[in-house]
């Protein structure tokens, strides 16, 4: 299971940079309880161009991003791992500014994280708040669910939060 972490566990900041400035989503702890529960492996594929941008520094994402699980273990969720991808084509930051393959919508985080963590990627979900998570899972191989009040031909399943997609999720589909 595949999660984007702006918008779809945490609430949205722009150029997050600050940990405290975290703040999990509504219904995002029992929602990751129940999937990893079901025996799902979570790990977390995040565009982080703070970073390319000069909004954020990569010990400073560490320092958020050790915040972000301290938060997830009170909430007794365990993820398998966190990858982020700091770059941008537009960057500030020398040796930032890189088409990478890694940058959603393109696939590279997801395949780098399941080729690492042993993960299959077909019947895996990629979970997420853009049109970009959605492009990026699909290109993966995965299901997608969008987490939208909108509708998304793109996405496999559309949901309103992390929650209310989750009985859906648990459910095989036959695609």
């Amino acid at each position: 299971m595949f999660l984007d972490r702006d918008g779809t566990l945490v609430r949205h900041v722009h150029y997050l940079s600050d940990p405290d400035d975290l703040e999990l989503l509504p219904g995002v702890g029992e929602a990751m309880r129940q999937l990893q529960a079901a025996g799902w492996a979570l790990v977390v594929c995040t565009n982080q161009s703070a970073v390319a941008r000069g909004h954020c520094d990569l010990p400073r994402l560490a320092e958020i991003h050790d915040r972000f699980l301290e938060m997830l273990a009170t909430e007794r969720i365990e993820l398998m791992g966190i990858y982020f991808c700091p770059h941008h084509a537009e960057a500030t930051v020398e040796g930032y500014a890189v088409a990478c393959g890694h940058r959603k919508p393109k696939p590279g985080m997801l395949l780098t994280a399941a080729a690492e963590l042993n993960l299959k990627l077909a019947g895996s979900w990629m979970v997420g708040d853009s049109v970009a998570d959605v492009r990026a899972g699909r290109a993966a191989g995965c299901r997608t669910v969008r987490l939208t009040e909108d509708a998304d031909p793109e996405a496999t399943l559309v949901a309103p939060s992390l929650l209310e997609a989750v009985p859906e999720m648990l459910v095989p589909l036959n695609r």
